[in-house]
């Protein structure tokens, strides 16, 4: 799906990946995966303000969200946003890929819905 840089492209992401969820039968992703694509629709907007693509996958073991966008460097999340991302999903990250920069999570389908605390 192509967004548009503007305030409620979050919101419309959401919709999409709780859509996504409940047509592929993980609904108990739908808040944690809401979460983490409207953060990343959020830093993408501030960061990049150009048109994102986002792209979701449903894979044997885990639900993968991408966001590609025009920006020119992969960057740094705010603090807060990646602290809430980390609790969230099993893996994530970001990098340049094609002239664009893609931020991607790995949300675990079974198993606990995210990473045991870290002590």
């Amino acid at each position: 799906m192509v967004l548009l840089p503007l305030t409620g492209a979050g919101r419309t992401a959401c919709d999409v990946i709780t859509s996504a969820c409940l047509q592929w039968e993980v609904p108990h992703l739908m808040a944690p995966a809401g979460v983490v694509v409207t953060e990343f629709v959020r830093e993408s907007v501030l960061r990049a303000s150009t048109m994102m693509d986002l792209h979701i996958v449903l894979g044997r073991r885990y639900l993968l969200v991408q966001l590609f966008d025009g920006g020119q460097r992969a960057s740094e999340m705010s603090p807060l946003s990646a602290v809430l991302i980390e609790e969230l999903v099993a893996r994530w990250g970001y990098l340049r890929q094609e002239g664009r920069t893609v931020t991607w999570a790995a949300l675990r389908l079974t198993g606990p819905p995210c990473p045991a605390p870290r002590r």
